[in-house]
């Protein structure tokens, strides 16, 4: 079951997933119920890591999930989820977010139902200068196989006025996927994913449009890309209407360790070259 937030998920990933920007190492290893994991990543202007214990226990009536991690920025943050067996599709979360510093708290409490075909999303966010309430929600409409609706709130409990709002939909079949959402009634993004194949090798192609409604240029931005495999490697590339150009390409360097490397450039002004190399492995 699909929340709100996972409806233009497919979209996203295809447009936002593989590339990488920034020189990264991802480590994992699992051992039992527990999951150890950390990740590096360097940047032009920035440095930023976090070290994570993930641990999966099962009591009775009761699943439980805890993360603990601390990340280069001073902040450590403790999430403990929830999932009653009892209750079909139902799940709670809470999360401590601390700075080690003292600049500040963040907490947040999240229920969850899923139960084909609705699901319903709560959550209480408290920060150190406001406190927020979102609620969300999606429906599977059961007349049209494949097609979902939703929508989303954020009440501000400082200023007790609504804060966000957004709706969408999405529409999945054979491959393909289209999905649009509204934020704010000022802006609109809605894109397109549809499975081909070329030279008997799995093609998948997309375009995503950005637009302000109360703006008067035509679009902020539009985006075509394309993914496919070439010897086990998975290539990516993408391109924007000012000429924004990305390409990725992720290969398997053994067992449990790949390797993606990105390069972008402006193929409009031509001024710019950059790339860039992540490393992951997960034994």
């Amino acid at each position: 079951m699909a929340t709100f937030a996972d409806l233009y998920k497919p979209v996203k990933d295809f447009f936002g997933k593989v590339y990488v920007s920034e020189n990264r190492v991802d480590l994992a290893k699992k051992a039992d119920s527990a999951k150890f994991s950390t990740f590096l990543e360097a940047g032009k202007n920035k440095t930023s890591g976090e070290v994570a214990v993930e641990n999966s226990t099962e009591f009775s009536s009761l699943k439980t999930k805890y993360k603990f991690s601390t990340n280069a920025n001073g902040r450590a943050i403790a999430k403990l989820t929830i999932t009653p067996t009892s209750f079909k599709g139902v799940e709670v979360a809470g999360q401590a977010d601390i700075a080690t510093d003292g600049s500040g708290e963040n907490l947040e409490f999240t229920a969850d139902y899923k139960n084909s075909p609705l699901t319903l999303t709560a959550a209480v966010k408290k920060a150190k200068a406001k406190t927020t309430i979102d609620g969300s929600g999606s429906f599977a409409v059961s007349a049209i196989k494949g097609l979902s609706v939703g929508g989303s709130a954020t009440y501000n409990a400082v200023s007790s006025s609504i804060e966000k709002t957004a709706y969408g939909a999405s529409y999945s079949s054979d491959g393909s996927n289209f999905a649009f959402v509204v934020e704010d009634q000022k802006k609109m993004k809605a894109g397109v994913t549809a499975e081909t194949r070329a030279a008997d090798r799995p093609v998948l192609v997309g375009a995503e449009v950005v637009n302000n409604l109360t703006d008067g240029a035509a679009v902020d931005s539009f985006t075509v890309g394309i993914q496919t495999k070439l010897n086990d490697q998975l290539v990516k590339a993408k391109l924007n209407q000012k000429g924004a150009f990305f390409v990725a390409l992720q290969t398997t360097l053994s067992k449990g360790l790949k390797a993606t490397y990105g390069v972008q450039t402006n193929l409009c002004s031509r001024d710019t070259l950059a790339a860039a190399v992540k490393v992951e492995y997960d034994g």
